[in-house]
């Protein structure tokens, strides 16, 4: 028995039509998903009444390769559910075979219908014949079996005939040779004989850039993919190798290593406006010494039903963390003992600007009234612009696709000793291409010793 009768889904269906219903509405009232009600209306829509019914039917490996295909082209898991009347689990178990085994893993597990084999030509029948019509039709059908088994094999792993490169065609043709002749696989393939010798040469060489594919392979291990081309090929030559990075970028392409991309979603705040502090900062990144300008802000971690805090204090003079602080709730202890940690970090003449958004926290008048008492000078972004406190967030951004965001953890309490542990590498190890190559702590270090020299 269904999980939702027809009918059920039938009222959905028709509260939406009535137009005074939201999607989001009618998933609160009927304790569904969201994604369901879409589905049911969608199907509905294209299907009519038959989409909603449960229903078994065999398809075809024709139909689930049209289905396949469309989905691989760009068309969405939902859309393509209501299109043809499809659950979408079963679609993407079809995607997921047609990507593990091809063209093969379509077929049905019905009994005596898996993907035919196809059948060997006859070898004499690519031998020459001469002024006999029947010989030269058996030749010719002997050259389409072949090209048919070409073909299929390139479905198989995805290729379309038209983005075969030699060096694929040889790799196929050499795959296909135990089973046809050579020269009836070169004219199925279009490839001269010449090219396939020299692409099966060339593969049984030993590789001329395995050494830089081992080093590239063994940085982004490290670095445990969040380095790209341009920080890999940095931290290469900081080790002393001459690499250019176009190299670096074609390398990590050839092998499949893609660094980790960050999520950039922007919500904005319409809360009330806020005149505690101007902004002073004015979008200055930057700083031409240590702890002269600061960035702080809170951000938000969710591991299962709980949720963990982050506060931060960030230099701007080489994106150091200088202090920051860990907490279950954001409360405003959290942010004084962090206020408190980055102040005990700071020389007599040393009296940064502080810059924040308007959150609570920061309005709060111990929060002023210690910085006031040290000599420091407040800073606030302008109301529902997150952009005046971009360094800040680049940074969350930056720490959540790198950590958080690739990896799984069970509880708030893995999450926070993970955090410290890549705060740390952030600061002494995870180098910046605006630092010259170094990581913030290196460059600060480097700064200081070469004024010391200067003083001397």
């Amino acid at each position: 028995m269904p999980k939702y009768s027809l009918a059920f889904k039938l009222k959905i269906v028709a509260q939406y039509q009535k137009g005074d219903c939201s999607y989001g509405h009618l998933a609160r009232v009927h304790d569904v998903s969201v994604v369901q009600v879409k589905g049911w209306i969608g199907a509905y829509a294209n299907h009519g009444k038959a989409a909603l019914q449960k229903r078994y039917r065999y398809h075809s490996i024709d139909f689930k390769i049209e289905v396949v295909r469309q989905i691989v082209e760009g068309l969405s898991i939902r859309r393509a559910s209501e299109r043809f009347s499809l659950n979408r689990s079963q679609m993407q178990r079809w995607v997921d075979a047609w990507q593990r085994y091809g063209i093969e893993g379509l077929a049905s597990k019905r009994r005596g219908d898996s993907l035919p084999l196809l059948p060997v030509p006859d070898p004499s029948a690519f031998k020459p014949h001469i002024a006999n019509p029947v010989r030269e039709l058996e030749k010719q059908v002997a050259y389409l079996q072949v090209k048919n088994a070409f073909l299929r094999k390139a479905m198989s792993l995805g290729l379309k005939d038209s983005d075969l490169d030699n060096q694929q065609k040889a790799l196929i043709v050499q795959e296909l040779r135990s089973r046809y002749p050579l020269d009836a696989l070169l004219q199925g393939a279009c490839l001269p004989r010449s090219s396939f010798y020299y692409h099966l040469k060339v593969t049984r060489q030993p590789d001329k850039q395995g050494a830089r594919k081992e080093s590239i392979r063994t940085m982004f291990a490290h670095h445990r993919g969040r380095y790209g081309y341009r920080r890999i090929t940095q931290a290469l030559r900081n080790q002393g190798q001459q690499i250019n990075h176009k190299a670096v970028q074609r390398l990590m392409g050839e092998m499949s290593l893609k660094c980790t991309l960050r999520r950039r979603r922007y919500r904005p705040f319409t809360g009330p406006e806020s005149c505690v502090a101007p902004n002073l900062l004015e979008r200055r990144f930057t700083a031409p010494q240590p702890n002269q300008r600061w960035a702080t802000d809170i951000t938000e971690f969710r591991v299962n039903q709980n949720r963990l805090y982050l506060s931060p204090i960030l230099d701007l003079f080489n994106k150091e963390i200088v202090a920051f602080e860990i907490s279950e709730r954001p409360s405003f202890e959290m942010v004084l003992r962090m206020l408190k940690d980055g102040l005990k970090t700071l020389r007599p003449h040393e009296k940064p600007l502080i810059h924040s958004d308007q959150g609570w926290h920061y309005q709060y008048p111990a929060y002023q009234q210690l910085i006031r008492q040290h000599g420091l000078t407040q800073s606030m972004s302008r109301r529902a612009n997150c952009l005046d406190n971009a360094a800040m967030e680049s940074f969350f951004a930056v720490l959540k696709s790198e950590l958080f965001h690739c990896n799984r953890f069970s509880s708030v309490e893995e999450l926070a000793v993970a955090i410290r542990a890549y705060i740390d590498y952030y600061n002494k190890e995870r180098i910046k291409l605006a630092l010259g190559g170094r990581s913030p702590a290196e460059y600060r270090l480097a700064i200081e010793k070469a004024v010391n020299t200067c003083d001397e």
